[in-house]
């Protein structure tokens, strides 16, 4: 699947918050956990009890990932080429 279809462009509202559906996370985290950060959320769609969400002190690109993180970058402004390469 292609990244197109967790983008706001499917939609055209221009927002970056979506969340990843429970089942993929889930089985990810399974595979590959576990995650402890989320690098790219909010209090509203965090997967994880610890979370970035872009704020003073909880920037995703600033602060260090030490553990276990989950991250579906916002794809907005270029952002998720940061992301992935950090």
């Amino acid at each position: 699947m292609d990244a197109v279809h967790f983008t706001s462009a499917k939609t055209g509202t221009g927002s970056d918050v979506w969340t990843t559906p429970r089942w993929l996370y889930d089985l990810l985290n399974r595979e590959f956990g576990p995650f402890t950060l989320d690098a790219a959320a909010d209090a509203h769609n965090t997967l994880c009890d610890k979370f970035y969400d872009g704020s003073p002190g909880k920037d995703g690109l600033a602060e260090p990932w030490n553990y276990g993180v989950w991250c579906n970058p916002p794809y907005s402004r270029g952002l998720q080429g940061k992301f992935i390469a950090k």
